[in-house]
């Protein structure tokens, strides 16, 4: 493989000159953000990894202009950028690496959605604030530290396979809808006090979580919060739950021991048959 090292402005007419037999690793310099680059997907068809390195003074990173999303394997960001739009690397799926610089403030929502191969990329200590969905489905993602400086108060790292432990903040009152869905690394989890809300689907498909602590503050539980959580064998339902919705429960065929408040009832809850329901 060839690697080619091209100036950001020089990009169209570098790509002309490939020969059709090689294939090409592209480096892309001073990559800017405002400049428009008319190429065919053709043109590309040989390039088979793209690095890109945005141009220093860059203060946004926006969605619409990565023409190269399916190839590109590394980001370089320079130090001048405070936003990284909703959607700006989605589906880049073989995208391994990102260093996010300490200057970024904000991260959109799905940011980094559906990159299946990213393996790290750190949330810089300015954060403000973690939208969920940034990394969703980003099922090579190993480890996601949340900033001290974020307060999310919904959250979720929705299809994060590889994920063995995470810390949820203090801040949480509410996990997302579908928030730990599909989390099949997860063996054990602790919510923070403050949660009071399970969306639908909460921790749908967690197949290896053993462990679950919910707060003594929870209220609503919604509908298949727990479903296919095969691994899970007791859970304590606390008495401050006022909503316990249908099918929370649906396949969690291992189930052994559900402890659950004398004022809930275990009808439409899909609990399994072997299962012992203790009222209390």
């Amino acid at each position: 493989m060839i690697t080619l090292e091209v100036e950001a402005k020089d990009l169209a007419k570098a790509i002309k000159t490939l020969k059709k037999k090689e294939s090409y690793h592209l480096v892309i310099k001073n990559f800017d953000a405002k400049t428009e680059y008319n190429m065919k997907i053709e043109e590309m068809a040989n390039v088979t990894s793209v690095e890109v390195h945005f141009a220093n003074g860059i203060e946004k990173i926006t969605a619409d202009k990565l023409f190269c999303a399916q190839k590109l394997v590394s980001v370089v960001l320079p130090n001048s950028v405070k936003e990284i739009e909703e959607h700006a690397f989605a589906h880049c799926s073989n995208i391994e690496n990102v260093k996010i610089p300490k200057s970024v403030e904000t991260i959109g929502k799905c940011a980094f959605a559906f990159c299946e191969k990213l393996k790290k990329a750190d949330l810089p200590a300015g954060l403000k604030d973690y939208v969920g969905d940034i990394f969703l489905l980003c099922s090579s993602l190993k480890k996601i530290e949340i900033p001290a400086s974020c307060k999310p108060e919904c959250f979720g790292i929705p299809g994060c396979s590889s994920i063995t432990e995470i810390k949820i903040p203090s801040s949480v009152k509410e996990i997302d809808h579908a928030g730990f869905s599909d989390c099949l690394g997860l063996t054990e989890i602790k919510l923070p006090s403050k949660v009071t809300i399970l969306r639908a689907y909460a921790f749908e498909r967690c197949k290896n979580l053993k462990k679950l602590t919910l707060p003594k503050g929870l209220k609503k539980i919604y509908h298949h919060a727990f479903s296919d959580c095969e691994s899970l064998t007791t859970l304590k339902i606390p008495e401050t739950v006022v909503r316990l919705e249908h099918h929370a429960f649906v396949r969690c065929k291992n189930l052994q021991k559900l402890y659950l408040p004398k004022h809930l009832s275990a009808e439409d809850l899909s609990i399994p048959p072997k299962c012992k329901v203790i009222s209390y």
